[in-house]
């Protein structure tokens, strides 16, 4: 029991300590600056201690500190009291076990954060239009955005590329022979402390093994391309002389056991959602799930109500 306050008291200073350096991320935060308001919204927030920023720039040489501090301890004897640390853990012991703790709770901090986000569920099949627009804008996309913060995020704690890698990379950009793509793919890193949470989004990112997608090939940029396609049928939809027929057309395709472009993205962001675990349910309905069901929903309001009520059926 003594052993275990003190390294709760030690792991707490150093959370204590480096908070006071690293404000928290909200979300307005982690997309830059792109507006994520029309898509989805939390008021949660990252605690700044959990942040890529604070373990490299503080948390880690905090750790070796204590680690190191714990050496002497032993090396020298100074210490007798019942509530310090076993004299049998070691300092290396010392910092494998606060490391893992601290990354258990830096994981939980994001998936927090990522499961509190709500879509932002639109009121027209023209408002629906503007957010898949927005979603898959390369330049602009909050979703795109979002991803990139956690790619970077979630490699914390893993060890960087080779240094002549890296200049190759940079060299290439420079010239122009490796052009960037806007899911920003960096090379796959050594297994780290935050895979088991975050590996599978990296996967979806092309940051897997070997620069692998996730499982069965899906990847993020896919689902982006087949919402483009969603969103220029809808506009099609929307612009048609008779939308409502158009809309009824849709339907009765699907009805018939026939795939659209609608239904087709929709599978597949099923099985994106589904690829990252339940530990991302949330945060996986929101993003990958929830705009595409909001969108058939609008395709449906117009028609009858009949239609609708097959489709809930079906």
């Amino acid at each position: 029991l003594g052993q275990r306050n003190a390294e709760a008291s030690l792991y707490q200073q150093l959370l204590d300590d480096a908070a006071n350096h690293f404000p928290d991320l909200g979300l307005h935060q982690l997309v830059g600056d792109t507006d994520a308001s029309v898509l989805f919204s939390t008021g949660a927030s990252v605690p700044g201690v959990f942040t890529r920023q604070a373990w490299e720039g503080q948390v880690r040489q905090a750790i070796d500190e204590i680690a190191e501090a714990r050496r002497e301890e032993i090396d020298w004897v100074l210490s007798d009291k019942p509530t310090d640390i076993d004299t049998r853990l070691s300092p290396d012991q010392l910092r494998e076990r606060l490391t893992e703790r601290y990354f258990q709770d830096y994981a939980s901090a994001w998936l927090d954060l990522l499961n509190s986000l709500r879509w932002q569920e639109a009121g027209s099949l023209d408002e629906v239009i503007d957010q898949l627009t927005l979603m898959s804008d390369v330049r602009q996309s909050p979703l795109i955005a979002l991803m990139n913060t956690l790619a970077y995020q979630g490699q914390a704690g893993a060890r960087t590329q080779a240094l002549t890698e890296s200049l190759v990379k940079s060299a290439q950009k420079l010239i122009g022979q490796d052009k960037a793509p806007v899911i920003d793919q960096l090379a796959h890193t050594p297994s780290g402390p935050l895979d088991a949470t975050f590996g599978p989004l990296l996967a979806l990112l092309g940051k897997g093994p070997e620069g692998k997608n996730g499982a069965d090939g899906l990847s993020l940029q896919s689902f982006l391309t087949r919402v483009t396609r969603v969103r220029l049928k809808l506009q099609q939809v929307s612009t048609a002389p008779d939308p409502l027929e158009m809309t009824q057309a849709l339907a009765q395709t699907v009805f018939q056991g026939r795939s659209i472009d609608l239904t087709d993205t929709q599978a597949y962001g099923n099985l994106l959602a589904a690829s990252l675990g339940s530990e991302w349910g949330g945060a996986a309905q929101t993003l990958f799930v929830q705009p595409l069901e909001h969108a058939w929903q609008r395709v449906l309001q117009p028609s009858a109500a009949g239609i609708n009520s097959q489709w809930q059926r079906s």
